[in-house]
């Protein structure tokens, strides 16, 4: 069966761009397309999908609100967020918001649907955390920026902390998970929804 697939961005370029790499894809459909995403939550009340793939910023607004809803009325969906670029805001809205992928404009359309092809194969679920119980909130925020490919140093920049802090922090993370380097860390963030690679 087709992974059912919903977008929703206010850029029709990038709207059109994404719809066309998901329906080259084999197994995949796009049930609908929104440029807002009050459109979208309306759908949502008679209609169902595997995966909202949204734009963290739609006309002047952050969907982040719009994504808790959009769960409220499928707690099953699974949600990957579109940016211009990564920064601590959309690192802390990854975790709190259980989102499982981000995919920044920047990246090139292939990554777009190795990313999507990724959050389809997670397994399906209600999503209620369980890592942050192991977890403080800035451990978490941290983690998912390492997991993510950042170094030490670009994390402190996007927390606009500092190196040692950060440093502190990723020893607390490992000693908690019981990862001996930075491959572990990686491979617990993913097992725990918290990053898709």
């Amino acid at each position: 069966m087709a992974t059912k697939v919903v977008i929703v961005d206010d850029h029709e370029m990038i709207l059109s761009a994404l719809k066309q790499q998901v329906e080259a894809l084999s197994d995949f459909s796009v049930l609908a397309t929104f440029v807002e995403m009050n459109a979208c939550l309306n759908w949502f009340e008679s209609h169902d999908a595997d995966i909202l793939v949204t734009d963290i910023y739609i006309d002047s607004c952050y969907s982040l609100s719009a994504i808790s809803k959009s769960r409220k009325i499928r707690p099953q969906l699974k949600v990957i967020i579109i940016s211009g670029n990564f920064s601590k805001k959309i690192s802390k809205s990854v975790s709190d918001l259980q989102v499982q992928g981000v995919w920044e404009k920047l990246q090139n359309l292939d990554t777009f649907s190795k990313l999507l092809v990724q959050v389809a194969n997670l397994p399906q679920t209600s999503f209620s955390r369980t890592a942050p119980a192991l977890l403080t909130p800035r451990e978490e925020e941290i983690c998912i920026l390492l997991a993510q490919g950042n170094s030490v140093k670009s994390a402190s920049k996007i927390l606009n902390l500092s190196d040692k802090t950060i440093e502190a922090h990723k020893s607390n993370i490992m000693s908690k998970i019981g990862a001996k380097n930075q491959n572990e860390l990686v491979k617990w963030a993913i097992s725990q929804g918290l990053v898709i690679m």
